[in-house]
């Protein structure tokens, strides 16, 4: 039997469910959360409590330590080498981007061998509306 009070690598359910709120919900920028955490440990500091995250950083560091799969990260450097303009040339043509990914062949192997997938799956996207065609 599962333990429902097993959050890790969170530290409890409200530490997932904002981690979850602000990454994945919000897509808050980094500058935004670190301001809410700011805010909300200033409210905790008199009652000697701290938020579920001390910075953004602390909350992306958590999320990277979710091990579902075992799939490691890749990094390659990508730089624009195509025509550049006469003139002022943008800055994003000539800086380097990190791009971190895994690999989509063994993650789908590994989604296909979930045993929720064991009956099948629709693979045709859909769509849903309400009442209103939204």
């Amino acid at each position: 039997m599962q333990n429902n009070n097993d959050w890790k690598p969170f530290s409890s359910q409200i530490a997932f469910e904002l981690g979850e709120f602000l990454y994945k919900e919000e897509q808050m920028s980094q500058r935004k959360i670190n301001k809410l955490l700011e805010l909300w440990a200033a409210l905790l500091l008199e009652h000697g409590r701290t938020p579920p995250f001390a910075s953004q950083q602390h909350l992306y560091d958590t999320i990277d330590t979710i091990t579902v799969g075992n799939i490691p990260w890749a990094t390659f450097s990508l730089k624009y080498s195509g025509e550049v303009p006469d003139g002022p040339i943008p800055s994003w043509m000539s800086q380097s981007y990190e791009i971190h990914f895994r690999d989509p062949h063994l993650l789908a192997r590994q989604q296909l061998n979930n045993p929720g997938f064991k009956d099948g799956f629709d693979p045709i996207p859909k769509r849903d509306f309400d009442r209103n065609g939204n």
